[in-house]
């Protein structure tokens, strides 16, 4: 097992997979605590994330994040992983497992994300992911890009209904 921070071995099988790392900085004009409870609350992550949500938000719990589009994405797929840190309002720290529709689609990486309040009510987060499927440029672009739509998402998201 993995200490916090550190990225996650290739599935449990002890040997360091071949990694990348992406970083994002967004803000979004929402308080700090509303934008935390996005990312650990059910109810709010099918708002912009997935479409069915289960979460168990502190260090050790897990989370689940199905997502079924027919006509955009081929077959379901689904991200789970572990709380690895959790400091309310301020840090999360999980692992984030992506199964999508075929066995080559499994991949494991380290997700962290802290949040900072910026101008009154808005929130700058810091994300960062690092994992075994960001090992080129093609894949840390697509994952960049991935992460830039869910966080557009995120923004609306908080602004329809905060």
């Amino acid at each position: 097992m993995t200490e916090p921070g550190e990225p996650p071995h290739s599935h449990g099988l002890g040997t360091p997979a071949t990694t990348g790392t992406i970083e994002i900085v967004r803000r979004f004009n929402a308080p700090q605590t509303s934008v935390f409870r996005a990312w650990t609350d059910p109810t709010v992550l099918v708002r912009w994330l997935a479409q069915k949500a289960e979460s168990d938000p502190r260090i050790g719990g897990h989370y689940r994040l199905e997502t079924d589009e027919p006509g955009v994405v081929p077959e379901p797929h689904v991200c789970s992983g572990e709380y690895r840190e959790f400091v309310l309002d301020q840090r999360l720290v999980m692992t984030w497992i992506y199964n999508g529709p075929h066995p080559e689609d499994l991949s494991e990486s380290l997700v962290s994300v802290d949040f900072a309040p910026i101008d009154g009510d808005a929130t700058e987060i810091h994300f960062r992911e690092v994992g075994e499927g960001l090992a080129t440029d093609e894949e840390r672009d697509y994952s960049r890009a991935a992460w830039q739509d869910a966080f557009t998402a995120l923004d609306r998201a908080l602004t329809q209904n905060p």
